[in-house]
């Protein structure tokens, strides 16, 4: 089972996702600290416009995140008790 721990920045004010950072590899810099977004992307929520800052240890949230299964043909048999032909 493969574990992700996937890191999102978000707006404080509409939930605006900013920046998701998924897996290692994702490109070529890697993770960018909260003050390298804010220089990025500049220092206003491009969805509502409330000034960024950075965050406090109140801020930061940790939360389970879950994958969705893909779907493959055996796990469709599988969950319907098909008889294979």
């Amino acid at each position: 089972m493969v574990k992700l721990m996937p890191v999102i920045y978000k707006c404080s004010s509409c939930s605006y996702i900013l920046y998701e950072f998924l897996k290692v590899g994702q490109d070529s810099y890697g993770l960018p600290t909260p003050s390298e977004l804010i220089a990025k992307i500049g220092d206003h929520c491009p969805n509502c416009g409330k000034k960024l800052k950075l965050p406090t240890l109140e801020n930061i949230k940790i939360t389970p995140y879950r994958v969705k299964k893909s779907l493959t043909l055996s796990s469709i048999y599988n969950s319907r008790n098909y008889s294979r032909i």
